[in-house]
Formats: structure tokens, sequence, C-alpha cells
């Protein structure tokens, strides 16, 4: 027998007609008995062959894409351990000849197959692939020759026991169409757990973002981010790194960072919210950069710098810009509750009781009537709250989310502005205008900030 299988399954069904019965009938289908000879490199270049003791598991499947010059013909097939022997089943002609090309997949893990023959993948899905692979085929037998090497690094994460995390910044496959030979892929937040040896699963597939190479991680209230060297995931290779926690970062910085279009903005976890559930919100608010990198427009009046606050903002703009940005990043932001708000201004466990969002004094931290001169700021250029947010107290007036009453959309802020009154940006302090009723004409000290719940 040729290649040696991994004894990991991958579908329920063993009969060929029942791969026949899932397949569209026509003259073009064919099947033939093949002959698999190669090997299976694994992660770390482990080896498999022949010779070990495991061999393929019954109903292994490999998918193969036959090159006849520009023609590709997909084949799909099928090993039974009773008869000790593959079937291959395809559409089209395979022309008769010596080291013609073939590509082969193999996939260890999956989720399901469909009936339509979609292979349903996910992040601990992994993925073998020969694409310089050849086929010999005569007289109704195949012979196909295919050395297997993984397509994806791979990571595992170590911890106390029974720990829970999110996780970003990974990208995994989530589907393979053998018929057109293509991939879905998704960036969106990976949950595992470490089991009772202290490890999560492996995690296969490649960095999201290619250029920072952040890894983020969300567990026990917290989350960090962490730029990682390019071997961690490293095509064939394993990586390990321990979950972080507040007395053990071992590099990892405080807070959910993320790029977009080549923009990167920082997200803050307020520890000790909520029993269920936590979050994290912006360290400063929406700035014209982001905003014009995900919505390729700058609504702004005072643009003087793109590390101002964005403002002149509507709440249509709101709802689109984080549409918007979920779609980018696959993500779920949101404007942040009042309760979360008020929970982050005033410094979260960390709170002092300060008037102010970090401060008794509103100079410390805040843009407003007596020293703004009226119009925004950049931020950041004031002292931070007790969590490390900046601008809560000030410089744009901030949307939270906000509910239907009695037929009206009340459209609530917090923080006040740059042209408001000390009492204004208190760490509670608040107002609303009603859809329907005159709105403020001008919306110029009118912004927001991120929030994501986790």
């Amino acid at each position: 027998m040729g290649i040696l299988g991994i004894s990991l399954i991958v579908v329920s069904c063993t009969e060929q007609d029942e791969l026949e019965n899932k397949m569209p009938q026509s003259e073009d289908f064919h099947t033939c008995t093949m002959i698999l000879q190669g090997g299976l490199t694994g992660y770390d270049q482990t080896t498999r062959s022949s010779d070990d003791e495991a061999v393929w598991a019954d109903s292994s499947r490999v998918y193969l894409q036959f090159l006849n010059g520009k023609e590709r013909i997909a084949g799909e097939a099928l090993y039974s351990a009773e008869q000790d022997s593959w079937s291959v089943s395809y559409y089209g002609s395979l022309p008769e000849g010596t080291s013609l090309t073939c590509e082969a997949i193999y996939f260890e893990n999956i989720d399901s197959i469909t009936t339509a023959g979609l292979v349903v993948t996910n992040e601990l899905t992994a993925i073998y692939e020969d694409l310089k692979g050849t086929y010999f085929y005569e007289n109704e037998e195949l012979t196909v020759v295919a050395n297997l090497t993984p397509k994806t690094g791979r990571i595992r994460f170590t911890g106390d026991a029974k720990t829970k995390m999110k996780l970003t910044g990974i990208t995994s496959y989530s589907s393979y169409e053998p018929r057109s030979n293509h991939y879905m892929t998704t960036n969106k937040l990976i949950e595992v757990a470490t089991d009772a040896n202290e490890t999560t699963p492996y995690i296969y597939g490649y960095y999201t973002n290619d250029t920072t190479k952040y890894i983020s991680v969300m567990a026990n209230d917290y989350a960090f981010t962490k730029a990682c060297k390019a071997s961690v995931l490293e095509r064939g290779k394993s990586g390990y790194m321990s979950i972080p926690t507040l007395s053990s970062c071992n590099g990892w910085e405080k807070g959910l960072r993320i790029r977009v279009k080549g923009v990167e903005f920082l997200m803050i976890p307020c520890p000790d919210f909520d029993t269920k559930s936590s979050f994290a919100i912006g360290e400063t608010e929406v700035t014209q950069e982001l905003y014009q990198a995900v919505m390729g427009t700058n609504p702004s009046s005072n643009n003087a710098s793109l590390q101002y606050p964005v403002e002149r903002i509507y709440p249509s703009n709101c709802t689109s810009f984080i549409n918007a940005l979920n779609q980018l990043t696959s993500l779920t932001f949101s404007l942040p509750t009042s309760d979360q708000w008020i929970y982050a201004a005033r410094g979260g466990s960390s709170s002092q009781g300060y008037t102010y969002s970090g401060s008794n004094d509103a100079d410390d931290v805040a843009w407003y009537a007596d020293n703004s001169n009226s119009k925004t700021h950049k931020v950041k250029t004031k002292q931070s709250n007790e969590l490390g947010i900046y601008d809560m107290s000030g410089n744009v007036r901030e949307y939270i989310y906000t509910e239907w009453a009695g037929g009206n959309q009340y459209y609530h802020y917090y923080g006040g502005g740059y042209s408001s009154n000390a009492e204004k940006v208190t760490v509670n302090s608040d107002g609303f205008f009603i859809s329907g009723n005159p709105s403020p004409s001008d919306f110029s000290s009118y912004g927001f900030r991120l929030a994501i719940t986790y």
C-alpha cells in the first residue's frame, strides 16, 4: 500500500455508492481504482510512511485536482479499510500518460461534509497538501504520487486548567469546495479552553495581519495583545504560548490591539464589571484616521490632524461605521451602554472616585469650555483615567447605545464636549436629543467611542 494515513477521521459514510449519490450524475461522471504512493510530513518535520503501524482510517478522503493543460478535473478519493484500496470519483476525462501533474489535499478533524460535497472546517482542522503531485492513468487504473505537507502553522496555549479564552489575530480555514478548488477563511473570535493537562487544543491558521503579527487573548476579565515572531505560526511548525495574567504578562501588552486598513487602535479591558460578561472600551474616541480608513470619508470640521476625534457625527454615522468595522474585522463592536460608559469613565474597579474621568481637576483630563479655544484637540493630550482611558471628559460628546421610547428615538451622549462647562464633563454627565424634534444645529461636538463585549 502507498502513503500512510492518519487515523483521525473525516466522515461517517464508508460506501462508495454513498459518495456517488451525493454528486450530480452525468455522463461525465467516472470512478476507478487508485494506488496512492508517497508520504505525509507532519508538523515539526515528523514523517509518516507505509512502514508505520498506523494506516489510513476507513472512509478517509483525499481531494484531487488533475491538471491537463489548462483544464482542471476535480476528484475525490475514498479509502476502504475492508478492501485495503482506494476508489476515486471524478468528472471529465483523464488523459493517459506518465508524470502528469495533480494536486492532493487531505483534512484532519473537520466539522462535516455537506450533501453538495462542501468540506466544512474549523480552527482545529489540520490541512495537508501537495500542489506538485503527479499521476499516471492507464486502462482505467490510476496511480497518484503525493507528498503531503501542512498548509498552515499551528499554536497551542498553556495556563491553569479549565481556563476559557477568546482569541483574535489568527485566520483559519472555514470550508473547502472541491469542484471549484476554493477555500473560504475566517478571522472571527476563536473560543478555546485549557484541559485538565493545562493546554488548549492546537489552533491551525496564519496571522490575520502579516505586517504586525498581533495575537490578542481575552480571558479572566482581561485582554492582552502580543506582537509575535513569524516563527510562531510558520507553516509546518508548532508554536507554544502561555496565557497571560496580570501577575505574569511575559511581554504581553494590556488591551486588545486591532489593526484595520493600516490603522491601529487599542481597546482597554474593564474588569469586574459583570460576572456574566466582560467588556473593553476604546482607549480614545474614534479618531479621524480610523474613521477615514474604514469609511473613506472624513466629515469633521476641525481636520487639522487625523489624530483629532472624528466629529460632525450623526447617529446614523455611528451605525454605518460600526457595521463596516465589524465586517472588516469579523469582531462585534458596538457603542457602549450607559452602564459600561459610566463604569469605564469612573475608572472601573480601580476608581479613585474622581469628579472627572481621572482627576478632580477638569484641566488635567478634559478639553472643555475653559481651555479648548472652542475646538477639538488631539486625543491623548490630557492625562488618562485610572484604567488608561483618555478624553472621557470633554473633547467630543460621545454617543451611547440607546433604546426606543414613546415612539421616538432618544439619542443619548455622555462626557460633554469642548464647548461644555465643567459641570457637564463629569463622569456621570449626560444629555440627549429626540428624533423628530429639532436636532443640534452643529454636530461638531459629537463623536463616539467603541466598545466590545466578550
